[in-house]
């Protein structure tokens, strides 16, 4: 099997801060631990399971797109098998209430082997009594509860919720949990009570988003089934989007009629939406064309999944479900049967096996991901948006790992290391090779999981405050510093480095911090006057402060006493040379 993480205890060097001292090393996570392969649940209705080679394409659908060992058809796949399936199905009511299960019903959860298993029990020969109470294809009565299933599904997935005990939501957070719904008709409890729609969208909504620090997230993805009405295109769009893998707008919202679902000023929140309207109208909404929905940028999103057109087995006849489920001819897509009728292949299976759950109580801002070769030397940090996708915001716990790399992992050429830097942010002082304001810094981590003080204040002029501002190692040297390429202190600020003059003084310490700013201009502002210039150096023109006015007090007085002891010394001299004018022409008389 190969193992989509492997969870190492890496002897992490602690930080020696000053300011923080690190008390357990990062965790890394890796694709090896099969404690943290995706859950996969396939939830489909009765028509669709029990169609199997018929046009629905439902269970043949997988066993089209599987090889004994729970494997998709494919050579890009020898190290495929990373998936764990599990299968819930949904009834349609018959002629009466007792032919068919009042509610969906999981015939087994999510396990190791069980894309094998889910074909497996539809090639069984009691598959037929199970699926037949799911469905009554003759009765005219349909009874699809997709919102039920999306809810009690969840339920089964994550029993007691929120009041679980840590123990147990620390197991849920070890992997992912996704739900693949398979659709051929809107969800409703008969022909005659047409509800369910909101409902269901709203079941998405919730699981897509769990329950922060408590209950991890459970996308949904959708496939139409082969053969389908054409009432439910419109709402497969607006339930991927729901299940957070899919993106929509309204034409009659921004945008209009030639809105875009991916661009960000178009694209409708369908969870916020659906709150404002009641059942019929989002029935009367789809009928009417109202929404355009589609994938997003993200490989994830991949929209509603179609292959087929409403009740015409032709156009999705060759090979179904088999084009989403799988990549039929690896390296060849263009030229394989899942292209025809301009229809791309998902291979959404590749998809999943790409995505990952962070563990219990994550701060995302803490956490790092990279891309490893098998040996881990030689790892690329990957970043939102630049390698990897977060499926579930705001809460960022789930993320899907985007190409290249994620190729790459599916043919076991590399993996994916997950440092989940615990003590990230946390402030510290001993940066490697820092001296002054450039020791200070944040605790981060390095790839492997090592902590590390990560600089964040760099060098600035030097200026009266008792402090190494230009990190050359020696505290207000205002008339020697030798760093050069610093931005220069501006005139009407000269008076904060004393002209260039050794001449700071600090009678009650130095400033209580280093001015953490990244501008000059802020740099000078958080200067608080704590140290100053010394006043017996001060003529009048040091002594003025930028506005023209005397700097400070203690410099107003000094250049109010100097002005006033240079004018007595004025007067004393010119007396001086009266006396001896005076003296040299009583001589000569």
């Amino acid at each position: 099997m190969n193992r989509l993480f492997r969870q190492t205890a890496l002897p992490a060097l602690l930080a020696s801060s000053l300011l923080f001292s690190a008390s357990a090393a990062a965790q890394t996570y890796s694709t090896s631990n099969p404690d943290n392969v995706p859950n996969v649940t396939v939830i489909m209705g009765g028509t669709v399971a029990s169609n199997n080679n018929g046009l629905k394409q439902g269970a043949a659908g997988f066993t089209n797109s599987w090889t004994p060992g729970a494997c998709p058809v494919g050579t890009s796949y020898q190290y495929c098998d990373d998936l764990r399936f599990g299968l819930s199905l949904f009834p349609k009511r018959g002629a009466s209430d007792t032919d068919c299960l009042p509610s969906s019903h999981q015939f087994f959860a999510a396990k190791e082997d069980g894309g094998a298993d889910v074909v497996a029990f539809f090639d069984s020969p009691t598959a037929a009594t199970y699926t037949q109470h799911y469905c009554h294809v003759a009765s005219s009565h349909p009874y699809r509860p997709l919102d039920s299933a999306l809810t009690n599904q969840n339920a089964l997935s994550f029993p007691g919720g929120a009041g679980a005990t840590l123990e147990t939501k620390t197991k849920w957070f070890k992997r992912p949990n996704l739900a693949l719904v398979i659709l051929d008709a809107l969800p409703q409890t008969s022909n005659t009570i047409l509800d369910r729609v909101k409902t269901s969208l709203k079941a998405a909504c919730d699981n897509r988003t769990g329950i922060a620090g408590h209950v991890p997230p459970m996308p949904t993805w959708v496939i139409l089934a082969r053969d389908n009405t054409s009432s439910v295109k419109p709402f497969t769009g607006l339930l991927s989007a729901a299940g957070g893998t899919g993106e929509c707008c309204d034409k009659n919202g921004a945008g209009g009629t030639n809105c875009v679902p991916t661009t960000p000023a178009h694209r409708l929140d369908v969870c916020a939406h659906i709150e404002t309207r009641t059942e019929a109208e989002l029935r009367s909404d789809m009928a009417a064309a109202r929404y355009r929905c589609n994938g997003g940028d993200a490989l994830f999103s991949t929209g509603a999944m179609d292959y087929g057109d409403a009740t015409n087995a032709s156009n999705g006849a060759a090979l179904g479900l088999s084009c989403h489920l799988g990549a039929v001819n690896p390296g060849n897509q263009e030229n394989n049967s899942c292209t025809n009728n301009g229809r791309t292949p998902t291979d959404v299976l590749g998809i999943f096996a790409c995505i990952r759950q962070a563990p219990l109580g994550t701060d995302p801002t803490n956490m790092t991901v990279a891309f490893c070769d098998n040996d881990g030397l030689n790892c690329i940090e990957l970043t939102d948006g630049n390698g990897i996708d977060f499926i579930d915001p705001p809460n960022n716990t789930m993320f899907m790992i985007s190409e290249p790399y994620c190729g790459k992992i599916r043919k076991g050429d590399g993996e994916a290391i997950v440092t989940l830097c615990k003590n990230a942010g946390k402030a510290c002082n001993n940066v490697l090779g820092g001296r002054g304001r450039c020791a200070q810094g944040v605790i981060a981590c390095h790839l492997n999981g090592d902590e590390y003080c990560k600089q964040t204040l760099f060098p600035m002029p030097e200026i009266c405050n008792g402090l190494d501002n230009d990190c050359e190692g020696q505290v207000d040297n205002l008339s020697s510093t030798t760093v050069t390429g610093l931005p220069a202190i501006p005139a009407s600020k000269k008076h904060l480095n004393c002209r260039n003059r050794d001449a700071c003084v600090c009678p009650d310490g130095p400033e209580d911090e280093h001015a953490d700013a990244d501008n000059l201009t802020s740099y000078l502002a958080a200067h608080t006057g704590k140290c100053h210039c010394e006043t017996a150096l001060f003529d009048d023109e040091f002594a003025l402060g930028s506005d023209g006015n005397h700097g400070d007090e203690n410099q107003a007085a000094c250049a109010a006493s100097s002005t006033s002891n240079n004018a007595s010394g004025l007067g004393l001299f010119a007396l001086g040379l009266l006396l001896l004018g005076a003296g040299r022409r009583a001589r000569r008389r």
